[in-house]
């Protein structure tokens, strides 16, 4: 059996991408996973000292993983562009577009484009990850759409 099992993130400050993520994108919180150094440098090939705490949220079947390290490294999450290789967003759909934008500032965010009639918008969460939001009646229609 196949599935994925979670996304990870990694954050500068765990507290207020908590915040963000639960308070404004509406993920509910599943679990904390706290690991020293001896047990995650080998394996995430990190320098150690390295000892990482992770917060998992849900969202439907979705599963984010957040990630702090002790000692943290450095950020090049807004260096990306869309057309770089790897992971360019993670897309979820939401109650209100109008809400989030209007709230994304307060939360740490910012808004980076948005598409006409609020059927939804691209925006960096406090660490700079790019995330599509969506106008959830909107992205269920699209999520099933064939061909």
């Amino acid at each position: 059996m196949s599935f994925v099992a979670h996304s990870g993130i990694g954050v500068s400050d765990l507290a207020r991408s908590i915040r963000f993520y639960t308070e404004l994108l509406g993920f509910e919180p599943c679990r904390t996973l706290n690991m020293t150094s001896d047990q995650v440098s080998d394996f995430l090939k990190l320098d150690p000292p390295a000892d990482m705490e992770a917060i998992y949220l849900m969202m439907g079947d979705f599963q984010l993983e957040l990630l702090t390290f002790n000692p943290g490294g450095e950020n090049h999450v807004r260096d990306r562009k869309m057309n770089h290789a790897g992971l360019t967003h993670i897309s979820i759909g939401v109650a209100s577009v109008a809400y989030v934008l209007a709230k994304v500032e307060s939360y740490g965010g910012a808004v980076v484009t948005t598409l006409p009639g609020n059927l939804g918008a691209m925006i960096r969460d406090p660490d700079g990850q790019l995330w599509e939001i969506l106008d959830g009646a909107y992205a269920a229609e699209e999520r099933l759409r064939r061909g």
